[in-house]
């Protein structure tokens, strides 16, 4: 090899190693242009399903049914295809215990890492400064809950991917980790200068970050203060409402949604996850502004009762009520989460359970059920064994 191929070939190396092409520290292979292009050609049923990536299809292992429960793959993937036909930027998922609200919000983090990642040069590609970090945040009520569902529920997502192992593994190893959050890593990073930060739900854990997605965990259970000091012009200090607004905006603002859908480009989202609570709960008012505003409305939302989201071979011996003319299955939510609220209806105690009634009063019979629409109603009782889904 001549001095004028050598010069050559390193100029190659280093323009490819500046787009993004190249071995990262403790991956198998080398990213390349073609499989760059590759990955970035693939629908969300192949990067849910395909054992590659992230192995969630349905289907027995070991003797057991395990994946991504039907229901809520049809939803997530819904959602993402939605996003190519209208501008969303929040995917809300809210209803009892038990409905895989977690695995969903961390599937989405997944998903957004994954599309970044996979980009030759993203700095380039969302005209971005060098030496910019991109960030997904993860949000729940306090610090260590955050750094928690961060390191112990979405690492294996990334950890167990053959794909994230070949190409871009963090730089964390789950197996070397305990449960005493005190001592577990302030961030998850990857190459390309992406990482998934742990916050709190003060909005001021979003300041200072380039936030390309964010999730929030049980955004009902976060901080409300009446009468607070933090809130200049209300009565209201509401974390979750706070968080989301300023992700929102620091979104917008290194990432814009609209100019980036015009363009067919990829843009970040905000997973809001979290149980029903009572009407006027943060994520029932997000669910209201998303209804109000139809079309225009940037929130893609869900709720469902755990016999919705979970496979019906787990409830052959269920007995639940069905809303006949709404034509819905009656949440009921079983948790002592609740003991101190009382009916809607009638003012009594709910310690031990609660139906979820028009516009997410929680109630505590069918009776006080139909007492929160302003018509009569019918309600059945159903088997599960009989019901189709």
């Amino acid at each position: 090899m001549d001095l004028k191929e050598l010069l050559s070939k390193e100029t190659d190396k280093f323009i490819e190693e500046k787009d993004g092409f190249r071995k990262y520290g403790k991956a198998k292979f080398p990213f390349t242009r073609e499989k760059a292009e590759e990955f970035s050609n693939l629908d969300i049923e192949t990067l849910l399903d395909d054992p590659y990536f992230l192995d969630l299809k349905y289907k027995e292992r070991n003797g057991e049914m395990s994946g991504l429960w039907p229901a809520n793959r049809e939803v997530f993937v819904d959602f993402y295809h939605k996003r190519k036909e209208r501008v969303l930027n929040t995917f809300l998922y809210t209803g009892g215990i038990g409905l895989g609200k977690s695995t969903l919000s961390a599937i989405s983090t997944w998903i957004q890492v994954y599309d970044i990642i996979t980009l030759p040069d993203p700095l380039s590609y969302f005209g971005l400064t060098k030496g910019t970090t991109i960030s997904i945040i993860s949000l729940s009520k306090d610090a260590d809950k955050a750094k928690k569902v961060t390191f112990k529920k979405k690492l294996p997502f990334f950890s167990k991917s053959p794909f994230f192992i070949d190409y871009f593994p963090p730089h964390i190893d789950p197996e070397k980790m305990n449960n005493d959050s005190s001592r577990l890593p302030s961030e998850l990073r990857f190459p390309k200068d992406i990482v998934v930060f742990p916050g709190t739900g003060q909005a001021a854990s979003a300041l200072g970050y380039d936030i390309y997605g964010a999730d929030i965990d049980e955004a009902n259970d976060m901080e409300i203060i009446e009468k607070s000091k933090k809130k200049a012009l209300s009565k209201i200090y509401d974390a979750a409402e706070e968080a989301y607004k300023e992700i929102i905006g620091r979104m917008d603002s290194r990432f814009p949604k609209e100019s980036l859908f015009r363009s067919g480009k990829k843009y970040g989202w905000v997973s809001v996850i979290g149980q029903a609570r009572y009407p006027n709960s943060f994520l029932e008012n997000k669910i209201r502004e998303a209804q109000v505003l139809g079309e225009q409305s940037t929130i893609y939302w869900v709720r469902k009762s755990a016999i919705e989201a979970q496979p019906k071979e787990r409830f052959l011996k269920t007995n639940f009520f069905f809303d006949v003319d709404n034509a819905k299955i009656i949440e009921k939510i079983n948790t002592d989460k609740i003991r101190e609220e009382r009916c809607k209806i009638c003012g009594r105690s709910l310690y031990g359970g609660a139906f979820v009634g028009n516009k997410g009063d929680l109630v505590c019979s069918i009776d006080c059920y139909k007492a929160t629409y302003d018509t009569e109603i019918k309600v059945e009782k159903e088997k599960m064994s009989e019901w189709e889904l």
